[in-house]
């Protein structure tokens, strides 16, 4: 296409016809602008799209009510285990939660399944039965981008018999919309003592 041009551009200065030789490098250099602009406009709606906004009011509301049932699902009486079942009604099947990684080895993902199954055991195993455990959201944000809404959430855990209280921590989720409903699609957890 380059050939083409330049052949074009060439054989009107040879031929001596400078006015058309004027008037189609100006048509040339306004079909690259126009081009250009073209391109800057496609790709000022690409970025767009990936644009961080505030969730609707109506996200936000489902928001709280996904987190209130998780946070309550993490919450338990002594001698009580979690809810199971409310726990796997607000993850996405396949849901991966991340915890922190043990000094010099990488983080270790597990899926919703992966991880109830291991803290069960850690219940059942035990030789006491487990403490009242109860977290309370301290704050929350959110960011919507796309199809998927990224939130932090601040924390207070307590364990009854703890001297102290712990330190805040912050878990951070990627929520997913499944058929109009907002659901967990990973869990990093980063420990309060850690904070």
């Amino acid at each position: 296409m380059i050939k083409l041009f330049r052949k074009v551009r060439k054989n009107l200065l040879t031929q001596g016809k400078t006015v058309q030789y004027l008037k189609y490098a100006i048509g040339e250099i306004i079909l690259v602008v126009f081009l250009l602009t073209l391109i800057s406009c496609e790709s000022g709606r690409s970025d767009q799209s990936l644009r961080s906004e505030s969730p609707s009011q109506d996200e936000t509301e489902q928001i709280d009510r996904l987190l209130r049932d998780l946070y309550q699902s993490f919450s338990y009486d002594s001698g009580v285990e979690p809810d199971w079942e409310l726990m796997r009604s607000v993850f996405i099947e396949g849901a991966q939660f991340v915890t922190e990684a043990v000094a010099g080895a990488p983080p270790q993902p597990q899926t919703i399944e992966d991880f109830i199954s291991s803290w069960q055991h850690s219940i059942r195993n035990s030789a006491s039965p487990p403490l009242k455990t109860s977290e309370r959201i301290i704050e929350t944000t959110a960011r919507k981008t796309g199809r998927l809404i990224y939130v932090d959430v601040v924390f207070q855990a307590s364990k009854s018999g703890d001297p102290s209280p712990r330190k805040p921590g912050l878990d951070s989720l990627i929520l997913v919309n499944v058929d109009g409903v907002w659901k967990v699609l990973s869990f990093i957890i980063h420990y309060e003592s850690k904070l």
